[in-house]
């Protein structure tokens, strides 16, 4: 008589590659002083679970924005990569202190709060400095520290950036919204345009649901700041940055053309890499492919590189 296997069919299981759930960032406060007294400032960040021996990432939002547009994707995506990645919300803008005194702030006070988180960071990662890296506005505040305290910063990163054009550019570049920015200049009400710049803003490709999300974070924003980024080529032209440097732009986006971001580029000796999307990069659908880009480009660089190689 013919036995009977006693032992059990192998069954196959296919396993499913665990999905990431990002963690929640952290929220800090930085005080920075001003003439009336210190203003507390927002500080988002995401640290890697086993950090590796890189400067740490100061991400520099742009107009009407704050940290919490570096919070969508980009800092859980570095910090997944072995970078602390830290987003600060610019006095006025966020959940930083200052939004009642937002006309009376300039780039300055912008440059002064990126100071103020740098010192902050010396404390969080001694013994390196931050790559800072500025989208539209943050771009400028970006360049002029840079200027300022060079020494202070391993790199600099321009993300759709603001480059230095004429006044008249600009106006071509913003005539679709002329009449709605010529109304918030002279009633300091820029949120009253946002409908109408988000087309600027976002490709057609972000979702609907999306685009009323991002709308409910933003802020008001400093008429000053807008002035002096508008007339920026009056103002003194700043040396090239010495340290390394990256240029990103978008192909889509109706504030910056290509040619001028890749003169911008150009000026600073740095490379440019520009992707099929609209002004916010970070927020796109296809976020992704700058993120990446970026994060290739900052472990090429020398302060990526252990000693001794």
């Amino acid at each position: 008589m013919e036995k009977k296997s006693s032992r059990l069919p192998k069954v196959s299981v296919r396993r499913h590659p665990q999905k990431h759930v990002p963690q929640s960032s952290r929220t800090q406060t930085v005080a920075v002083p001003t003439a009336r007294g210190p203003l507390a400032l927002e500080v988002l960040s995401r640290l890697p679970a086993s950090p590796r021996a890189l400067p740490p990432l100061l991400f520099v939002h742009g107009i009407i924005h704050g940290a919490w547009c570096w919070d969508e994707y980009f800092l859980d995506y570095f910090a997944r990569r072995g970078f602390r990645a830290y987003a600060l919300s610019l006095r006025g803008h966020g959940q930083s202190q200052g939004q009642e005194r937002i006309h009376h702030w300039d780039l300055n006070d912008y440059v002064a709060d990126v100071r103020a988180v740098r010192a902050w960071l010396q404390q969080q990662v001694p013994n390196f400095e931050p790559v800072l890296i500025g989208h539209s506005l943050g771009g400028v505040v970006v360049q002029r520290y840079m200027d300022r305290y060079p020494q202070d910063a391993a790199g600099a990163v321009f993300l759709a950036s603001a480059p230095r054009m004429s006044f008249f550019q600009y106006l071509i570049n913003i005539r679709r919204l002329l009449p709605a920015f010529a109304a918030a200049v002279v009633t300091r009400n820029f949120k009253d345009m946002l409908p109408l710049a988000e087309d600027y803003l976002f490709s057609s490709e972000m979702p609907l649901n999306r685009r009323e999300k991002y709308r409910e974070k933003f802020s008001v924003e400093s008429q000053l700041a807008i002035l002096q980024l508008i007339f920026n080529s009056l103002s003194r032209r700043m040396p090239p940055i010495r340290k390394p440097t990256l240029v990103i732009g978008a192909e889509q986006d109706s504030f910056f053309t290509v040619a001028s971001v890749s003169r911008q580029a150009l000026y600073h000796g740095s490379p440019a890499h520009f992707f099929p999307m609209a002004h916010d990069l970070m927020l796109e659908p296809s976020w992704e492919q700058p993120a990446r880009c970026l994060a290739d480009w900052l472990l090429g660089q020398p302060f990526a590189k252990p000693a001794g190689r």
